[in-house]
């Protein structure tokens, strides 16, 4: 009997985590592109590189997917991957969701271990500090 009990706290417990560890998918939607302090914008060619070599900094891989979009990925300890679409513009970029493994991904409710958000929203201060040496 102590027995079914620990192992019913044992699971309950590990569910409960699991539950504490999703969180709502966050994406980077629309993130201006910095101006230039002489006020000029970057080139769309300017902004390709700087998202390029801020997914490099970080570790991510990237790849041209079209004339303006992105994908990176990323494989985490071999074993937790996350891929992301990043489209941008003169003006805007956005780091948006598009696959996962090993990373409790439920469809339905739009969530995702906590550890994804954190990567995705350093990747874009990463990107952004880019644009500061183009």
């Amino acid at each position: 009997m102590k027995l079914s009990k620990y192992i019913l706290v044992g699971l309950l417990l590990t569910g409960t985590t699991a539950v504490w560890a999703a969180k709502p998918i966050h994406n980077v939607v629309d993130e201006p592109v910095p101006v230039r302090i002489d006020g000029s914008s970057p080139t769309l060619e300017e902004v390709r590189k700087a998202i390029i070599s801020g997914c490099q900094r970080r570790g991510w891989t990237a790849v041209l997917d079209g004339d303006a979009q992105i994908k990176c990925s990323i494989l985490v300890r071999g074993k937790h991957y996350a891929e992301v679409a990043i489209p941008y513009s003169e003006s805007t970029y956005s780091v948006l969701y598009v696959d996962s493994r090993q990373l409790d991904y439920n469809e339905k409710r739009q969530k995702i271990h906590r550890n994804y958000n954190g990567w995705v929203i350093k990747l874009s201060a990463t990107i952004q500090q880019q644009f500061n040496q183009t």
